[in-house]
């Protein structure tokens, strides 16, 4: 998926990715150490499930771009953005496992959450992870904080993918 990822967006001029993994020691890259500890050993919703009607949505906002409008550069939103206050917090919309976590490109940092039954939804735009690589993390738990910016304000993307292709979270939003 990461791959997919990488293949897919597009970079700063002149810019490299630099990819970073997250590991589960104190102060890893992007990671706080007093990170929440992860809870299950695995997820026990299955976002099939739990999805239809109730996907949570990660962060306090307004909806800024949604599913297939286009972007500044011209291309297609796979995801949705959603304008946050400036150090919100950003919190998990599924039980997963977090299966990336770090600085992705001119992205912010990058969270990808894998479910038991396939799915991945991916946020990016945090100034902060509070998670690792291989921890398990529950619907509504702390995950992330936005910047600190104001003008403009922080965008927090989303997006799930099956498969690795992505798909409406609209859809699955609670109240949409």
């Amino acid at each position: 998926l990461l791959a997919a990822l990488e293949a897919d967006a597009p970079g700063a001029p002149g810019m490299k990715p630099r990819l970073q993994y997250a590991s589960l020691s104190p102060n890893a890259g992007g990671v706080r150490s007093d990170a929440p500890s992860g809870r299950a050993a695995r997820p026990d919703r299955s976002v099939s499930a739990t999805m239809l009607g109730g996907l949570d949505r990660p962060a306090t906002g307004r909806l800024v771009r949604g599913w297939g409008e286009k972007m500044p550069g011209g291309s297609t939103s796979e995801g949705l953005a959603i304008a946050t206050r400036a150090q919100a917090q950003v919190s998990a919309p599924v039980d997963g496992r977090i299966e990336f976590a770090g600085p992705f490109r001119t992205y912010g940092q990058l969270l990808i959450i894998s479910t038991s039954d396939g799915y991945h939804v991916l946020l990016s735009g945090m100034a902060e992870s509070y998670v690792g690589v291989g921890q398990s993390v529950k619907r509504g738990e702390p995950v992330a904080r936005m910047t600190n910016r104001v003008n403009p304000e922080p965008e927090l993307y989303m997006e799930v993918r099956q498969d690795g292709k992505p798909m409406d979270p609209a859809r699955w939003m609670k109240g949409s």
